[in-house]
């Protein structure tokens, strides 16, 4: 679900694109295109109205990795030993399920 329910996205997009239209048509039967700022200005305040408000964008060397951002740093050698043994108890199922290895828990 987004940040609109549907009946007010809808009308949103509906009203906007009434006002492009109507600006398209005045543009092209010869008026002048004067209000271009006014315009920008009445389509923030309306995404304003609607509750959207800028942020600063990240380039992409400054975005952070999703799980990079709540975990602390004394955890990440946790996790690393964590995903080391993980990966070695996958490849020793992998090799159980091929016959190259023992059964778990030891065997004849």
């Amino acid at each position: 679900m987004t940040a609109f329910e549907d009946g007010e996205k809808r009308r949103a997009v509906n009203s906007l694109a009434r006002r492009l239209r109507e600006r398209a048509a005045a543009i092209a039967s010869g008026a002048d295109a004067a209000d271009d700022e006014p315009f920008a200005a009445e389509f923030i305040a309306a995404l304003w109205g609607q509750g959207w408000r800028p942020i600063p964008a990240l380039r992409p060397w400054q975005a952070v990795s999703p799980g990079e951002a709540t975990v602390d740093p004394e955890s990440r050698g946790d996790i690393a030993a964590f995903r080391a043994k993980a990966a070695a108890h996958a490849e020793l199922v992998r090799a159980q399920k091929a016959g190259k290895a023992p059964p778990a828990g030891g065997g004849p």
